[in-house]
């Protein structure tokens, strides 16, 4: 986000959460920026998610939202500013959440081969009786 204008009264509200879980193989960063001039809120939420299990597949999203908030007491602006950060952010990881969704049964399963080069199904389990499958086993 741009920085605010010399000599202007401002107050920026700055979130930010990272997790990582090994277990579910993920890393998720979540950063939202907010300013206020008295005026108006200006803010950018950034979405970084990094799914690595049978795969590598990224998400890196990022929105800015604006808008003019109703400030006749430091009380009152306050309550607007946080009711429009709350609803802001709120429609935005909906928003993620719905994409997500429909990624998954759109996005992911047409970059999924449904059958290999050989146009055979493979039996994973009858791996072990190749001889490709016993020199890999023998490695590790």
């Amino acid at each position: 986000m741009s920085s605010p204008a010399e000599g202007a009264d401002n107050v920026i509200a700055f979130i930010k959460k990272s997790e990582t879980s090994y277990q579910m193989a993920i890393n998720e960063n979540y950063q939202s920026m907010s300013s206020t001039t008295f005026k108006a809120v200006k803010g950018e939420m950034k979405v970084q998610v990094h799914y690595y299990e049978d795969g590598n597949v990224q998400l890196l999203s990022n929105k800015t939202v604006e808008e003019s908030v109703q400030m006749s007491s430091p009380a009152e602006g306050a309550d607007n500013v946080i009711a429009f950060i709350k609803k802001s952010e709120t429609s935005y990881q909906m928003a993620i959440n719905e994409n997500y969704q429909s990624m998954s049964s759109t996005t992911f399963k047409a970059l999924r081969r449904n059958l290999p080069v050989t146009q055979t199904l493979i039996d994973w389990h009858k791996l072990h009786g190749f001889q490709v499958g016993k020199d890999i086993m023998n490695r590790g």
